[in-house]
């Protein structure tokens, strides 16, 4: 590039973007316009150096050998690397999730209700439902699982239950494997089943 050019750049810059703008462009200077032993940065390698790299081309994607292997690992920092759903896992979500749905439609007083959930139920749940009254719940009875969805998130199953009002999903949320299960929301897939 010539100086003229780089100069109406930066004046450019500080007309459009002001100080932010002209820096973007010394930030952003092309790397090719510095030759190694020039730059500072010992992480900035040459063109031809890249191209000799198993991994050009794949633009961020993953690494296949990344994924050799699915059993949970330790991190350096000591942070474990979660498994997915394991069978065991899923059933005991599913079972969590239909006793639940009981309680959640059964027809008693308030404080007994709330109190019937609290040890299953997220934090959010029970805020979600602080003023909740189970006299106006529709539904009589649950009928069987319509659906699960055991996604890559280990945290996070959404389980869906036949009613004799439709279907209803469940949220079921855990902190990490291994860690108890709660239900974190309950809701039906159409409000005008539900009613």
């Amino acid at each position: 590039m010539k100086r003229s050019q780089i100069i109406a750049i930066i004046v450019l810059g500080l007309a459009v973007f002001g100080a932010a703008g002209a820096a973007t462009y010394v930030a952003i200077k092309p790397a090719s316009s510095a030759t190694p032993e020039q730059s500072q940065d010992p992480d900035v390698i040459t063109e031809e150096e890249a191209q000799q790299s198993e991994r050009y081309g794949q633009f961020g994607a993953p690494d296949p050998a990344d994924d050799a292997g699915s059993t949970p690992t330790a991190a350096p920092d000591q942070t474990e690397v979660f498994k997915q759903w394991s069978q065991d896992d899923q059933e005991e979500a599913t079972d969590l999730a239909w006793e639940v749905m009981g309680k959640y439609i059964a027809q008693i007083d308030e404080q007994a209700w709330h109190e019937s959930l609290a040890n299953q139920t997220t934090d959010r749940f029970k805020t979600d439902h602080l003023r909740f009254d189970p006299s106006y719940t529709t539904v009589t009875e649950v009928t069987g699982v319509e659906s699960s969805s055991f996604t890559a998130n280990p945290h996070r199953a959404v389980i869906s239950l036949a009613t004799d009002k439709g279907v209803w999903q469940i949220a079921v949320t855990r902190e990490n494997v291994g860690a108890q299960m709660r239900v974190d929301t309950i809701a039906p897939t159409s409000a005008k089943e539900a009613q």
